[in-house]
């Protein structure tokens, strides 16, 4: 299994002094080159892309399935994905307007930032975060602008893709939500013959 994180790879550029560009464009070829190792070794890739938009996605997927193919023993095997979606806002369309005030979807969202800024702020205090400032308040404002930004995958996405898409509530305890979670990454990667597996989240 080949586990690729974005923030450790950013991290560890910035702790060698590259600066927040170089260290982003260090970050992506690191996923590529990673990627393309595991579906060399014909691993599980295990992705966490972070806030990746979606066309960066649709990238880190072309770059795994274009080694694959170049490297496939078998015609009838094919490429499998899972897409992760921690949509709070439980459309996960990857867009679509902001919902009504009070409304389910707009409680959901106010409560994921909540759970994302605490997490950010513990781990700020305990390790130091390695993208976002250690001062309260340009946490609050970088967290505002990465979850403006976010292009959460949806199902036309994951049509397009040729992937599963499943999606992991961030509002309900983990336990909860596992029985699905395994339920799917059996059905797509160790109940059929593929060696060409990842998990994009």
């Amino acid at each position: 299994m080949h586990v690729i994180e974005r923030d450790a790879i950013f991290a560890e550029r910035r702790a060698t002094g590259a600066g927040v560009s170089h260290a982003r464009r260090d970050a992506h070829a690191g996923i590529c080159a990673a990627l393309q190792a595991g579906a060399a070794a014909g691993a599980l890739c295990v992705v966490d892309t972070c806030n990746a938009r979606a066309e960066g996605r649709a990238l880190y997927m072309r770059q795994h399935h274009r080694t694959s193919e170049h490297l496939r023993l078998h015609p009838q095997q094919t490429p499998r994905c899972v897409l992760l979606s921690f949509d709070p806002l439980l459309a996960g369309s990857g867009g679509g307007g902001s919902p009504p005030e009070g409304s389910p979807a707009t409680l959901a969202a106010g409560v994921y930032r909540a759970t994302l800024l605490e997490r950010v702020r513990a781990r700020a205090a305990a390790e130091g975060h390695p993208t976002f400032p250690s001062d309260d308040e340009l946490q609050q404002k970088a967290l505002d602008g990465t979850l403006a930004a976010m292009e959460w995958p949806g199902q036309a996405e994951a049509c397009a893709s040729g992937a599963r898409l499943l999606r992991v509530d961030p509002c309900v305890p983990p336990e909860q939500q596992l029985a699905p979670v395994l339920e799917a990454l059996f059905e797509a990667f160790w109940w059929t013959d593929s060696v060409d597996r990842w998990i994009l989240g």
